[in-house]
């Protein structure tokens, strides 16, 4: 069980967004937008130690957050990777895209 209030994933979110745009920037098509505070769903790792898999949507337009809600402007995709707590390391950085059930019944 993740405490999604809890400082320590707060950080966690923090440096794994530096990773993760560092990764989009140099990987993915231009114009590449992102957001430090639009993570997606968390999961947690069977690890021998606290891991984390952190996905963060991007986007090819600069958006508000209601304009993110709107129809149309779904996320072009995720950059997700696993983040251990132990070595403040994001890691197994790669694009995903994901559907959601919403967007899949439309």
């Amino acid at each position: 069980m993740i405490n999604t209030g809890a400082k320590r994933l707060f950080q966690a979110q923090d440096d794994a967004y530096q990773t993760a745009y560092t990764w989009a920037k140099k990987n993915l098509p231009k114009p590449i937008f992102m957001s430090a505070g639009d993570y997606s769903s968390t999961e947690s790792m069977e690890n021998d130690e606290p891991a984390i898999e952190l996905g963060f949507p991007y986007y090819d337009k600069d958006l508000t957050v209601v304009e993110k809600l709107q129809d149309g402007n779904e996320a072009k995709g995720y950059v997700v990777g696993i983040y251990y707590f132990d070595q403040k390391l994001f890691t197994q950085v790669a694009s995903a895209v994901i559907k959601t059930v919403w967007s899949a019944l439309a």
